[in-house]
């Protein structure tokens, strides 16, 4: 009698449960292949509480996505993914008794072992033993190429505001642009892709019977600054008003009613809480706040034309930098991670504290500056070059500092921190105090002749640069 009462209260009581250290699961799951009588799995409270908190993340913030706690079970191919508690149809080592707080429940992608294409799963297909699944990187909100193929957000709205048909399905809309089909896609859910290339960018087939497909507005990413007056063209993922209120959502109607609707405004870019100017409101790019008493504020977008700081110290800088001059990542200025700090937005409205970029806020003689990634190193200086600066004081140009990019044959300088078309040795982080920013001449290691670059032309490795000497326009005049 009491066996069987015990049984009973096993099946009807919830899954996870804090008053128990015990799972009981009985499973006669066709798909494993296996018939298990009754199996009794020992979780430790990490895993519980992993378990209860599955489906919270619904993207991974590490490029590992080790973080990633959604519940996406399908690999990129559209397999379906085999348990982790389970060894068929492959037996394997990563359980959640090897790997505690990996999160490892269910089918669900993960990367408990730090694979580096990210989070994955063994699979029910006897033939593939595992493979990768299509996880969306929560710093994905933006897209770096032109036709927005690398796109993997979760906007999941038109840019007339209709929702999106899951990808999964054939209704309303029947389609050939699956998962099976374009594997590499990032086809989940019902979010806004590009599988074919479409001229125009990410899109979605509607849920509107009467409307098959839209395109989204999806950000770029190669736009974090405005290059107009009014800002109407920046497409940046800034959320934050001069003052450091968070923006509202353009879709949403609270705390502030509006009419600034994508419907009406349908190529503004009013996508998620970000700052836009779909009116030509001047003073450039703003947004409704989530503080009831501020309806809006402007936003501190920078301009991409301010590559320079124009001040001694720097202060104007609104260049994109953020890279210090040992070449360590900046943190965020609305973070307080590694590193706590008082240097906010909201203590220092209109610094231009958005992202990461370099700034000075704090008028620090030594120039624009940011706290790192690096734990560490708390805070370091950047190399922005001042606009002033378009001679060089010294014979070899050293100290060259100015925005200067074409060799003196007129060939474009190539970017120092990439490695084509030209591999080479001359990087921020060896050469850390050479101002080796963007592709300006520079000359970190003294070639005689002065400033110079690596070139864009495959033919041509690297030229001097046309840089004036500062005393020689001294002597001129």
């Amino acid at each position: 009698m009491r066996i069987c009462i015990w049984l009973l209260a096993s099946v009807v009581r919830p899954v996870m449960s804090y008053d128990t250290h015990f799972m009981d699961v009985t499973s006669t799951d066709t798909r494993k292949g296996l018939i298990d009588d009754e199996i009794k799995i020992e979780l430790s409270w990490k895993e519980e509480m992993d378990a209860i908190l599955v489906g919270e993340s619904t993207c991974a913030k590490t490029k590992l996505q080790k973080d990633y706690r959604g519940t996406i079970s399908k690999t990129t191919t559209g397999k379906t993914c085999q348990r982790w508690d389970t060894q068929y149809p492959h037996k394997h080592t990563r359980t959640s008794k090897k790997y505690p707080g990996a999160g490892l429940v269910n089918n669900d992608c993960r990367n408990p072992d730090s694979e580096s294409v990210g989070a994955w799963c063994y699979t029910t297909d006897p033939n593939t033993r595992w493979e990768p699944c299509d996880v969306a990187n929560c710093r994905s909100t933006c897209a770096d190429t032109k036709l927005q193929k690398d796109y993997r957000g979760t906007i999941s709205k038109t840019t007339s505001g209709k929702t999106c048909q899951r990808w999964d399905t054939q209704y309303p809309h029947k389609h050939t642009r699956t998962s099976k089909k374009y594997p590499w896609a990032g086809l989940v859910d019902n979010d806004c892709r590009n599988p074919d290339s479409t001229v125009g960018g990410a899109w979605c087939y509607t849920t509107d019977p009467s409307k098959r497909w839209e395109l989204c507005e999806v950000a770029k990413c190669e736009l974090p600054c405005a290059k107009t007056k009014l800002q109407k063209d920046y497409r940046g993922t800034t959320s934050k008003t001069t003052s450091g209120k968070t923006c509202q959502r353009w879709d949403t109607q609270y705390p502030h009613k509006h009419t600034r609707t994508s419907k009406k405004y349908s190529w503004a870019g009013l996508v998620d809480n970000y700052c836009r100017n779909p009116d030509s409101t001047v003073g450039g790019a703003w947004c409704y706040t989530t503080d009831p008493r501020k309806r809006w504020e402007l936003c501190d977008v920078a301009n991409c034309g301010s590559s320079c700081g124009n001040t001694k110290l720097q202060k104007d800088y609104r260049g994109t930098i953020s890279k210090t001059t040992s070449g360590k990542t900046c943190q965020r200025w609305d973070t307080q991670y590694p590193h706590k700090h008082s240097v906010t937005a909201k203590k220092y409205p209109g610094a231009g504290l958005v992202d990461n970029v370099c700034r000075n806020p704090n008028s620090y003689r030594g120039g624009a500056w940011c706290l790192t990634t690096d734990p560490n190193t708390r805070w370091e200086t950047c190399d922005v070059a001042n606009c002033g600066s378009s001679c060089a004081n010294t014979k070899l140009q050293q100290d060259y500092r100015g925005t200067m990019s074409k060799t003196t044959s007129g060939k474009t300088c190539q970017q120092w921190d990439v490695q084509y078309p030209h591999k080479h040795t001359r990087t921020s982080k060896r050469y850390g105090r050479a101002g080796l920013v963007d592709n300006y001449c520079r000359n970190p290691d003294s070639t005689v002749g002065g400033a110079w670059c690596y070139t864009t032309d495959p033919n041509k490795r690297w030229e001097t640069c046309e840089v004036a000497n500062c005393f020689l326009l001294v002597e001129k005049e």
